[in-house]
């Protein structure tokens, strides 16, 4: 909370009553029974406490947690937040008046790239200052199989599809058989930068035993993230 009392009586050196023309300060940022006059010069002192700089961000997970340290010599009005990203995206992450400094923010719908997260802390001087942290924002790719369907009677060398696709790049797609690689796709082939991809592979059923088996295919993204 924040609790400014006028005073006018000039005190002792040593007390915690402040001279004429300041006034006591009592409030979040500021050492309690701190003196100060008004229209002071000290800028206010911000710094992100998380998420760490570069990490990425799973887009697809709950809010993020955004934190910062902030503190001023008189005291703080309020620290704002805002994230801008691709596309020309740009949002108010709203404001805090009182200790803890942060902020959930909400990413599901937003694009995957890079985003600059903003703290701007105020005093009651009204002078600010700003701290800015860079992230990547990234969901999890998607992948399916296209065929064979499911509950299919196979024989012979038999091709499984797959599409894959996300948003900021594939990195590579696998087919497994009963928990057994069969076969690999990776973007380092030379398909380039590869958002979406149907890719086959092949599987020899001549080696596998009598019975129902277990088709598993996995993607994996630019940024590292499966599905």
């Amino acid at each position: 909370f924040l609790y400014l009392r006028e005073i006018l009586l000039s005190v002792s050196p040593g007390s915690t009553t402040c001279t004429s023309g300041a006034f006591l300060v009592d409030a979040v940022g500021a050492a309690p029974g701190g003196c100060a006059t008004r229209g002071g010069t000290t800028l206010p002192v911000v710094s992100f406490a998380s998420p760490d700089e570069g990490v990425v961000v799973n887009g697809d997970a709950t809010p993020v947690v955004v934190a910062v340290d902030a503190s001023d010599n008189l005291a703080l009005d309020n620290v704002a937040f805002a994230a801008s990203g691709p596309f020309g995206s740009s949002k108010s992450l709203g404001s805090v008046k009182t200790k803890p400094f942060q902020v959930s923010w909400p990413t599901s719908s937003l694009p995957s790239g890079d985003w600059t997260l903003t703290a701007t802390a105020t005093d009651l001087a009204g002078h600010t200052t700003k701290d800015v942290r860079k992230v990547a924002l990234d969901r999890a790719p998607a992948v399916t199989i296209a065929a064979p369907g499911a509950g299919k009677t196979l024989a012979g060398v038999v091709q499984v599809v797959v599409d894959g696709k996300d948003d900021l790049g594939l990195e590579g797609l696998v087919a497994n058989i009963d928990g057994v690689q069969i076969d690999a796709w990776s973007a380092s082939y030379g398909d380039g930068d590869v958002q979406s991809k149907q890719w086959t592979a092949l599987w020899d059923t001549t080696t596998a035993t009598f019975g129902k088996h277990v088709v598993l295919v996995e993607a994996t993204d630019s940024a590292g993230q499966q599905a």
